[in-house]
């Protein structure tokens, strides 16, 4: 029946992938095996080459002669690759389940098993390969306004041979003339064919394969056209593809700030316009990656949508809270926007403290899923804040209870609670968290890494330069004072920071000599300094 001739395929294809990938089956592994014999043979025979490689090698290239290869190509692009009936079915039924499957079923379906054969037939020859699928490729180009269903399901074909040989094929094929050409004269032929879906689907896959080249100014903005277009598409698959076509564009050396803006206002409403109309937490987590690196690669440029993101965000963050691999997502995406918004986090202050309490409660289910990102939607929002803000100081007990539990994310800790120093005042850090502020020292000082403790120093420094003498008091009271003495004295600690521990002293002694003379004394009583 169809499935054992399909299984069948699967086989035989999977056969000669296996067979071309054998480095022993090819020449070059014998001859490279053969300049080191003697020296192999001199020193164990086990590690001498197999008899049979030299042998095999030279079958392989009597059955796999240029012509030979030439035909397999063609039979590959020509049927394998072409979406069969059940695809198109599977695509139409379920848009969301179909674009998400990957290489992942090689092994299990003939196309993605068939375009890991060609893409291995291209690493060992090249020329030949390269030069049948630019054959192919001419042909289908010669026609573009051909609209029946075969040349439109052998034109999407050939496209994606191009773009799987992408790499191989950036030096033989000017991408930018054919983008501009006949990739576009067919992306307008009858847009209205019920196959015409698949070939704009193709062409933004294109647009990710030859990235690199797209760096005359005047195409990348066509690109970028092409993809923010493309993520209103009808069809949900030639949206999600262009999503991912756009973070390509984005997450590279070519794409600059000023070149995209004109594009972002429409961008980022095409990409919550499709996390919203999507059903899978998969889709989901794929197009909150695009919005996350696409805020990163315009920085505060992202300012003119940052209204549109603002009112998306805290629904998004409703809906995760079934989903626990979207939180972290969410977070990372919260994150950015805080980073964006700079001083203008206050808009959102309230909101990104529900968010941070949710994230960092070490007690809560989900903390391995929202610790790490919530610890660092923290520090940003705490970076961004121009004034205290009461509601997010409030949660210093919670970073004192992640150092605690563990030093997993001890420098993120650190750097929360030097910006709560620095944005609250020392004085009224030591007033309101001073017991919890004993516990974060307790925690760490003598039991982390020289690294750790360097960092855990620059706080305490901070905290000096804040609070010079209630600093020093509540340092003394507390015994990290005599801690630090100790660490210092004992000999086992780096010289970095025993330098680190003798910059704090002279803190204290620079602000008041009697107090620093006197606190030597007392350690001194107490036995605790030579």
């Amino acid at each position: 029946g169809v499935d054992h001739m399909e299984k069948l395929t699967i086989r035989c294809v999977l056969f000669v992938t296996n067979v071309l990938a054998c480095t022993q089956y090819h020449a070059r592994w014998s001859q490279s095996k053969k300049g080191a014999a003697a020296e192999a043979a001199a020193s164990s025979e086990a590690s001498a080459p197999p008899p049979s490689s030299a042998q095999a090698a030279h079958t392989l290239s009597q059955i796999l002669t240029d012509d030979a290869v030439r035909h397999l190509v063609t039979l590959l692009v020509s049927g394998y690759l072409i979406l069969q009936p059940g695809d198109l079915r599977e695509w139409n039924a379920d848009p969301e389940s179909f674009v998400n499957a990957d290489l992942s079923e090689e092994g299990l379906r003939v196309r993605p098993t068939s375009e890991n054969l060609l893409s291995t037939l291209m690493q060992g020859r090249k020329e030949v390969v390269a030069a049948v699928t630019l054959q192919m490729l001419n042909q289908v180009s010669s026609s573009p306004t051909d609209t029946s269903n075969t040349s439109i399901l052998l034109r999407e074909s050939v496209y994606s041979a191009v773009g799987l040989c992408s790499y191989d094929l950036q030096e033989l094929l000017a991408f930018s003339s054919w983008f501009q050409g006949s990739l576009q004269q067919a992306m307008a032929a009858q847009p209205a064919h019920p196959l015409h879906h698949v070939i704009r689907r193709r062409v933004a896959s294109l647009l990710a394969a030859f990235v690199d080249s797209l760096r005359e100014p005047g195409v990348r903005g066509e690109a970028y056209r092409v993809c923010v277009s493309l993520l209103k598409d009808p069809d949900m698959v030639v949206r999600v593809t262009a999503a991912d076509s756009l973070l390509h564009l984005v997450d590279d050396t070519g794409f600059y700030q000023d070149s995209f803006l004109p594009y972002l206002p429409e961008a980022v409403e095409g990409l919550f316009g499709l996390m919203s109309d999507s059903q899978e937490v998969d889709t989901k987590l794929r197009i909150l990656n695009v919005v996350s690196v696409l805020m990163e690669g315009m920085g505060r440029k992202i300012r003119p949508v940052v209204g549109c993101v603002v009112a998306s965000v805290p629904s998004l963050w409703e809906q995760a809270q079934e989903q626990h691999l979207m939180k972290g997502a969410v977070l990372i995406t919260i994150t950015r926007l805080v980073q964006a918004l700079g001083a203008d986090i206050v808009s959102i202050a309230d909101f990104v403290v529900s968010v941070v309490a949710f994230s960092c409660d070490v007690s809560s289910q989900y903390q391995l899923y929202t610790l790490e990102d919530g610890l660092d939607l923290w520090r940003a929002a705490l970076r961004a804040l121009p004034a205290p803000h009461p509601p997010l100081l409030a949660l210093f007990p919670l970073v004192v209870q992640v150092v605690e539990r563990d030093h997993e994310f001890l420098q993120v800790c650190l750097h929360i609670a030097e910006s709560h120093l620095l944005l609250s005042g020392g004085q009224q850090t030591l007033q309101q968290f001073g017991p919890e502020l004993q516990r974060l020292l307790t925690a760490t000082l003598g039991q982390v890494p020289d690294a750790g403790s360097l960092m855990l120093l620059e706080v305490v420094d901070t905290l000096l330069t804040a609070a010079p003498a209630e600093g020093a008091r509540f340092l003394e009271g507390c015994g990290a004072a005599a801690k630090m003495l100790q660490m210092a004295c004992s000999g086992g600690e780096g010289s970095l920071v025993v330098a680190s521990i003798l910059a704090v002293m002279s803190r204290i002694c620079a602000h008041d000599v009697a107090y620093f003379t006197g606190m030597l004394s007392r350690a001194q009583a107490s036995g605790v300094a030579p």
